[in-house]
């Protein structure tokens, strides 16, 4: 078992490459790094610092039957976490300024984080908040955030997307087979494209939308017009681009 602290860096970056197992970030003490870790001795868990980076590994080696890891690391806000994993579940607790992370399977939770990248293959995706930007690459995992803000980016082909509430910047979502779901949309540009996936979209009052939407089989279902004569407080413009799926615009709000 390693239990070792890194003091002295105001902005952190982590790096975490295991094969298999658990990975947490949870909050700790500014200005200072906690890697509390174990696995099996094939493995070769080794932890070490490069610069302001703390890196955390156990890929060295290479591939062993025993390689399953469980590490939590302790780190201040202001911490910009990478990691890279075949199959390990991923549990974010406190607020990082950015999160990479790339894994084959596991799921992946996060509370608050500035910018959000993820690429799996199978893995769910569930979060809180995102402040700045996402991207999210999936096949079959879901992906569930509460709020996000800025630059959005969601591609999956049999995952779900279902976000609360999605504001400023851009959306654009790619699905196969997933469908997609923003309870609240406040983006100024919106596209999204899938073949058999359904798109419903709640828009805030006094929106004024400009809508660009086909469907080759699937049906397109809007709001009724409003009776308010007050003008609008924004616009969006919304591309929809389906082959099967349905789509539906709600007034939300």
């Amino acid at each position: 078992m390693i239990d070792q602290t890194f003091p002295g860096e105001i902005s952190p970056r982590v790096e975490v490459r295991v094969q298999s197992g658990n990975v947490r970030l949870v909050p700790g003490e500014a200005k200072s790094v906690r890697v509390v870790a174990e696995a099996h001795k094939d493995a070769g868990l080794e932890v070490s610092k490069r610069g302001a980076t703390i890196v955390v590994s156990t890929d060295k080696g290479g591939w062993f039957r025993n390689d399953k890891a469980d590490i939590t690391i302790y780190v201040p806000e202001s911490t910009e976490a990478s990691i890279n994993a075949a199959s390990a579940d991923v549990r974010v607790t406190t607020p990082l300024s950015r999160l990479e992370v790339n894994t084959a399977s596991g799921d992946i939770t996060f509370a608050t984080v500035g910018s959000l990248e993820v690429r799996t293959a199978s893995g769910d995706v569930r979060g809180d908040r995102v402040t700045e930007s996402v991207r999210v690459v999936g096949a079959s995992g879901d992906v569930q955030i509460n709020s996000c803000s800025g630059k959005a980016s969601f591609s999956s082909a049999s995952g779900d997307v279902e976000i609360d509430r999605c504001r400023g910047g851009s959306l654009k979502t790619s699905t196969a087979s997933g469908d997609v779901s923003v309870a609240l949309c406040q983006s100024s540009e919106v596209e999204c494209k899938s073949m058999s996936g359904d798109v419903d979209l709640g828009i805030p009052p006094r929106t004024r939308v400009s809508l660009d939407a086909s469907t080759l089989s699937g049906n397109v279902r809007l709001p009724e017009p409003s009776e308010s004569s007050e003008p609008p407080e924004s616009s969006m413009s919304i591309k929809v681009r389906l082959v099967s799926g349905d789509m539906r615009l709600f007034r939300a709000g």
